[in-house]
């Protein structure tokens, strides 16, 4: 019988849970899309939904994390999104889902996603030594580049087959299995002394002031905000934009996500090297430009032909999925090394209210603009402000680190 170590039991459960949600990421924009036919601006508005959760909620879950047992919260979160999910299909089927409903449904699952995510990167610092931090992100993000690959293409399929609202189904069902795997974590989590009575928004506080005075956090917060600000409304309006203005249907536009998505995987493999090579500042600056990139190829197509098109199509994934990956790496391991445990829920918390906080503006004017002047132009105005991350880093302290080991005593919270 294999023996999983407590960090290999999250890393599985998370693994199949990814490659779940990676069916619901083109099922459910497909179901808006095909099956309710949406517009630009409403598909601004449900991916809003799924960004809005992060600004409203990070602050109070970092709280929250930080006065409660880790791993009971990630299982209920999980439960909770595999009866959400669920309830697409049920709805469906009853013939009563709406775009509304849809909208809804998406931003509750977008909420407990939230509460996972923040619990999951303060509760992995506990399960490993510090020195493994940056390895057992590439591993986790290695795992969600696979997810990537198939989970686009086996959905795209699922969707032909079952039609997208069904295809749902899958990813509700991935949840239970990473369920059990949480449970079976053998390492005995340490409970806080005492609940912190100090009262919430006191707390709320200390890690937004923790966050904003430390220059890297700082730093790397606003960087990822405009990275997410001009992915998400890029993110609006790429399903509508490929299958009404590029006429690419369900199946093949899983196959061009799921071969595009080898850049994560890529990224997740060259990460740590990367660090190493050129230093965490430049590879997050390398890694912003390379994401840009990929973002200006789509609107740039001119062509009709359907190979040369679909090629254009599956590089731009790539370069989105290798710059992405790579810098989401490198700013988490850099995060998680400045920042001591006690302070880890609400400084992530902060640095995701910060960072994530203008995602569903970014969704919002995506979508109201898409509406107005056209989905290629905006996704061209887009494009143009996707590379903002790595100029904005190129005057910040960020730029000048080589390695996290060599962080002084200056740069890490106290």
């Amino acid at each position: 019988m294999i023996k999983f170590s407590d960090f290999s039991k999250l890393w599985v459960g998370e693994t199949i849970s990814m490659l779940g949600s990676q069916i619901s990421t083109l099922a459910i924009p497909l179901t808006a899309v095909v099956f309710l036919n949406a517009s630009p601006k409403e598909m601004g508005i449900m991916q809003a939904m799924a960004t809005l959760p992060f600004f409203l909620f990070s602050l109070f879950i970092g709280v929250l994390v930080d006065n409660r047992k880790r791993r009971p919260i990630l299982i209920m979160s999980n439960i909770a999104s595999l009866v959400l999910l669920a309830s697409v299909p049920l709805l469906y089927w009853l013939d009563t889902l709406t775009i509304s409903i849809l909208v809804i449904v998406q931003f509750f699952i977008a909420s407990m996603a939230v509460i996972f995510e923040l619990t999951y990167l303060s509760y992995l610092p506990t399960l490993i030594d510090k020195d493994k931090i940056t390895e057992c992100n590439s591993k986790l993000e290695g795992s969600r580049a696979v997810a990537q690959i198939a989970g686009p293409s086996a959905g795209g399929l699922l969707v032909q087959i079952f039609s997208a609202p069904f295809a749902i189904i899958i990813d509700s069902l991935s949840y239970l299995f990473s369920v059990i795997f949480l449970m079976q974590i053998d390492k005995k989590e340490e409970a806080p002394q005492k609940p912190n009575k100090v009262k919430v928004f006191r707390q709320i506080g200390e890690g937004i002031i923790t966050l904003v005075r430390n220059p890297i956090l700082r730093s790397l917060s606003v960087s990822t905000a405009l990275l997410n600000f001009f992915g998400s409304a890029f993110s609006s309006l790429y399903v509508i934009y490929v299958i009404k203005n590029l006429s690419i249907n369900s199946s093949s536009l899983g196959i061009i996500v799921g071969i595009g998505s080898i850049g994560a995987l890529v990224g997740a493999t060259i990460a740590t090297k990367l660090n190493k090579i050129i230093g965490i500042g430049n590879t997050i600056i390398l890694a912003s430009l390379i994401s840009g990139l990929g973002v200006i190829l789509v609107p740039a197509i001119t062509t009709t032909n359907f190979l040369i098109l679909v090629s254009i199509l599956v590089l731009s994934q790539i370069c989105i999925g290798l710059g992405g990956t790579v810098y989401f790496i490198s700013q988490v391991s850099l995060r998680q090394a400045v920042t001591p445990n006690h302070l880890m829920g609400r400084v992530n918390a902060s640095n995701r209210f910060i960072s994530r906080g203008l995602m569903p503006v970014g969704a919002l004017l995506g979508g109201i603009i898409g509406e107005v002047v056209g989905v290629k132009y905006t996704l061209i105005l887009i494009s143009i402000g996707a590379f903002s991350p790595a100029i904005w880093t190129l005057f910040t302290p960020v730029k000048k680190l080589k390695d996290i080991s060599e962080l002084n005593s200056e740069n890490q919270v106290s």
